[in-house]
């Protein structure tokens, strides 16, 4: 009745590509087009299906060149750049289904997080999600920097990081 998958992109059909962009799309925080164009430079995508539903979703990925160095500019922290290759992202509970609140976050984001390799991982969270916050401190990122606001929607960003071993 669940499982949780962790692929590697070229494990992917278009099929189940799309599927994946278009679920990470509904949570309101990244365009389908955009998931899509990097869903190739990912490290590992993870899936929680319910009922054979698509039900959540994380991923850590290979930030793209721009963005990666935006982030640390926007947040006044880019001396600490590049201690942190890559980026953990597409994280979304479905709201159907009762799943919000029963910690598949905390699943999905270790899931992810188990491909890195001992590498330092960055993400970045709104403001308001309390939830999220809490969620990445139980992994042991740190709040990093000044908040800054979204290129994309009216909110305000935090950068999160966790540290890579030495």
């Amino acid at each position: 009745m669940h499982r949780l998958e962790i692929r590697r992109p070229d494990e992917f059909s278009p099929e189940e590509k799309s599927r994946f962009a278009k679920f990470v799309e509904l949570g309101g925080e990244v365009a389908a087009r955009w998931v899509l164009d990097r869903l190739d430079s990912t490290i590992s995508i993870v899936q929680y299906f319910h009922a054979d539903d698509l039900a959540g979703t994380a991923a850590l990925k290979v930030p793209r060149v721009d963005h990666w160095k935006g982030c640390f500019e926007k947040a006044q922290v880019a001396k600490l750049q590049k201690q942190f290759p890559w980026e953990l992202g597409y994280v979304r509970v479905d709201d159907k289904n009762d799943l919000q609140g029963r910690g598949l976050s905390h699943l999905l984001v270790a899931a992810a997080l188990s491909a890195r390799d001992g590498k330092g991982v960055y993400a970045t969270s709104e403001l308001s999600n309390l939830r999220m916050h809490q969620v990445l401190r139980s992994r042991q990122f740190e709040r990093v920097g000044d908040s800054y606001k979204s290129k994309d929607r009216d909110v305000r960003l935090g950068l999160f990081v966790l540290r890579g071993r030495q």
